[in-house]
This record gives C-alpha cells, sequence and structure tokens, in this order.
C-alpha cells in the first residue's frame, strides 16, 4: 500500500544543507498499524505531510497504492491524494465499513457552532 524508498528531504543553507529526512524506508501493507515517534525536530511531522502528499519538495521514492507519486505531477497528485486521502471530516466515513456515521460524529457537527455546543454534541447518552 505504501512504499518509501530512500526519501529524502533537506533545506539549503547557503552552502550548507540541513536534512530533516534522510534516506527513509517504509513498507506498509494493507491494514497495517503503525506510530510515528521521535523528538521534537525528528521529522515526524514532515514525514506525514509527505505521505500526505501535501509536500512535493523531497527525493526519493513513494509508491502509494501502486502508484509511483515521485513521478506524479502536482495535479496528478492532487487527485491521487482527493480519491484516497480525502479531507479530515471524511475520515470517520473512510473508517466504517458500513459507511455510516453515527450521532455525536465529529465531521457531522457543524464547525460554525459554538465550541461548547460542538462539545455538547460529541457526549455520549
Amino acid at each position: 500500500m505504501i512504499a518509501l524508498r530512500n526519501l529524502e528531504q533537506s533545506y539549503s543553507h547557503g552552502v550548507s544543507k540541513t536534512f530533516v529526512l534522510r534516506q527513509i524506508d517504509i513498507d506498509v501493507k494493507e491494514g497495517e498499524f503503525l506510530s510515528i515517534m521521535g523528538p521534537s525536530g525528528a521529522g515526524k511531522s514532515t514525514l506525514l505531510h509527505i505521505l500526505g502528499m501535501h509536500d512535493s519538495a523531497w527525493s526519493g521514492e513513494f509508491e502509494f497504492h501502486g502508484y509511483a507519486v515521485h513521478a506524479m505531477k502536482p495535479k496528478e497528485r492532487a487527485k491521487l491524494h482527493k480519491q484516497y486521502i480525502g479531507c479530515v471530516s471524511e475520515l470517520p466515513l473512510a473508517r466504517r465499513p458500513d459507511g455510516l456515521r453515527k450521532p455525536g460524529d465529529p465531521a457531522l457537527i457543524p464547525q460554525r457552532q459554538p465550541l461548547r455546543a460542538r462539545l455538547d454534541r460529541l457526549r455520549l447518552p
């Protein structure tokens, strides 16, 4: 499902380079869960931005569901992102096999409501 080979991201500072990620190799199979841990500044958020296809300033190979993300143009990457990842409010729907949302699901609570009203709707009966 996800394969990273020699993934790297760095920032240039004049003649020097600071690596945020260096030579990352990961294989994640369908149905597998993993956690990303490390100290502040270790590159956790950077890796998640790359996996979410929000960042394109990296080198290496990134395959997602058989698609070579590293070889895609930005518009193709955006289409792939929308097809498989969607947006945060769609995640609860994607995770439930029956495709139904339960009352109190955060995705069903309008964000324009005051915080107190949203929190009240999340409480279980």
